[in-house]
């Protein structure tokens, strides 16, 4: 009985203040909303850095392609020989 007894005691100090069902959902939601709130607003500032980064980049022309898309501009086509490459 005195072992079954300190044994008891024992667990709670372990375990400390044994907490209800209720309780631990309402910690654990509290735990959620707040986790909830931290991630948003770490979203909401990823969000504003890339935005500012893409008024930066446009500002200096970044996305301008001055090639207009061809495969072989006209600047660099003196340099290209696909005719000379079978020669030895």
């Amino acid at each position: 009985m005195l072992w079954a007894g300190l044994l008891t005691t024992h667990k709670k100090a372990m375990l400390g203040d044994i907490m209800d069902d209720k309780d631990v959902k309402e910690a654990a939601l509290k735990q959620a909303q707040e986790a909830y709130g931290m991630f948003l607003s770490f979203m909401k500032w990823v969000a504003y850095i890339f935005i500012v980064l893409v008024i930066i980049l446009a500002f200096f022309n970044f996305f301008d392609d001055p090639t207009g898309s061809k495969h072989l501009p006209e600047e660099i086509s003196d340099q290209y020989d696909p005719s000379g490459l079978s020669k030895k």
